[in-house]
Order: structure tokens, then C-alpha cells, then sequence
């Protein structure tokens, strides 16, 4: 605005002065489309700008972050339920394709492969069923103990486990992502003794003296290396709330791989 005002004062005074009365007239055109584009340009300033390109559009809107974008080996998997089915992607499922043809009534287990964590996983849920009031999701997850000799490694999933508490997540826009744990969350288990490792290694392995028994030896507890501790099960409930107050659970049993 005020370089309007200084345009205006100075054709003011321009028209004042006698020297400038014999100005060429294309010189006085040349002041007036100065000044009409100095008042477009405050204009411009002042008003929101319209009809931009879609490329310019694109530019000027926030950058979102893509969760789960679809990578080459992706692919989508839905897991059906009678109310409602639950899609994922996934790079890594060992699970047979007609394992995901069919309706469940209650629960599936799934089994991940070595490329596959499920940490940050989003899921949508697609509803099935207008009778359906309300939907809920909690999670929990299961850890194990190992034995690693050398890069083999003999699992325990027979044995102890701790169990964690089912945690609510959020729900938002029909999707929900999975939990990520810390380290600390995923070495809890129960407290044991290198008596009762050793024995539970003899029942898993089958023999009373083999090289794991002879590795688990210098384990003094389940995080004491060559022993470990891992999350070997994640675990999804969905509860289901129809209009009429009954409820329904589904349970998706996500199996992780522990070692060679």
C-alpha cells in the first residue's frame, strides 16, 4: 500500500510541474502502466491465490507421510470373518492362499516369515454387516525362549512363556496400527534356573546330551546369552458390538520366526 501511495504522490507532482507538461506521451502511457502494476500487485498480496496447476497444488500442499506404501514383493491379504474382514499388506506370509478363502468364525493363525515384523502394521477393517454398533482392537503380544549354537537355534515355544496384557489401540478412519515394543518389553519372562533350562532343552531336543544342552548350560537365566528372549506371537482381539448389545470376538495369532 505504501508503494501505492508514493506512486500516486509522485504522478501528483509530475502533473504539477511545468517541465513535465511537454512529457512524450509515450512516456506518460509508461507512468500509468507503472501504476497499474504496482495496484495489481498489491492486490495479488492481498487475495488468495486461485486456479493453481495441479503440480502447483501438489507442491503447496503439507508432505504426508505414506504408511505401509506398497513395495514390489507386497502383496494384500484380507482375513474374513463373518461380520467383518481385517486387510493387510505383507511381504512375507508362509500361510497357504486358501487360508485367507475362507470365513472364520472365531480365529487364524498367521505365519510370518524371516521378512516380516508386523512392527507399525496398519490394518483396515471393512464392515460387513449394517447390524454392527461398535468395533474394537487390542493387542498383546507372547514371548519365548531360544538356544543359539553357532547360528542354529533351537526354540522352546513348548515351554514357559510370558504373556503381556491386552492393550487397546486407536482406531481411526476404519484403520489401526500395530504396536512396536521395546527391548525391555520383548526379554520378559518368567524367572528360571539353569536346572530347569537344561531339563526343558532335553524334552525339546529329544535327547538328554546334545550341543544345545551343552550350550544352555552356561545360561544363568533366559536373557543370559547363549539363552534369549524374544516375541514369538503377536496377538490381535477384535470385539465386535451389534445394536442390540450382544458381542462377538475375533482373534487373529500372528506367528514370528525366532531363529534357523
Amino acid at each position: 500500500m505504501k508503494f501505492v501511495l508514493f506512486v500516486l504522490l509522485s504522478l501528483a507532482f509530475m502533473a504539477c510541474n511545468p517541465k513535465n507538461k511537454t512529457t512524450n506521451s509515450v512516456k506518460s502511457e509508461s507512468q500509468e502502466n507503472d501504476f497499474l502494476f504496482a495496484v495489481k500487485m498489491e492486490n495479488e498480496d492481498k487475495e488468495p491465490k486461485k486456479n493453481l496447476s495441479d503440480r502447483e497444488q501438489k507442491y503447496n500442499e503439507p508432505q504426508k507421510k505414506e504408511v505401509n506404501k506398497i513395495l514390489e514383493n507386497d502383496s494384500v491379504f484380507i482375513v474374513k470373518f463373518e461380520k467383518l474382514d481385517i486387510k493387510f499388506i505383507s511381504s512375507d506370509i508362509d500361510n497357504k492362499g486358501e487360508d485367507f478363502e475362507k470365513i472364520y468364525t472365531d480365529s487364524i493363525k498367521i505365519n510370518l516369515g524371516l521378512g516380516e515384523n508386523f512392527k507399525n502394521k496398519t490394518f483396515e477393517i471393512i464392515q460387513k454387516h449394517s447390524s454392527i454398533a461398535n468395533v474394537e482392537v487390542f493387542e498383546s503380544y507372547q514371548t519365548s525362549m531360544g538356544v543359539s549354537d553357532e547360528g542354529a537355534h533351537l526354540d522352546l515355544l513348548n515351554w514357559k512363556h510370558f504373556n503381556s496384557e491386552w492393550q487397546k489401540l486407536i482406531i481411526n478412519k476404519n484403520s489401526f496400527v500395530s504396536k512396536e515394543y521395546s527391548r525391555k518389553e520383548s526379554e520378559l519372562f518368567p524367572k528360571v534356573t539353569t536346572k530347569q533350562i537344561l531339563e526343558a532343552v532335553r524334552i525339546e531336543y529329544g535327547s538328554e546330551k546334545n550341543k544345545f544342552t551343552e550350550r544352555a548350560k552356561n545360561c544363568k537365566d533366559a536373557n543370559d546369552y547363549p539363552c534369549s528372549v524374544m516375541i514369538n506371537q503377536f496377538n490381535f482381539k477384535i470385539v465386535v458390538t451389534d445394536k442390540n448389545g450382544s458381542k462377538t470376538n475375533y482373534f487373529i495369532l500372528i506367528n514370528l520366526p525366532m531363529g534357523c
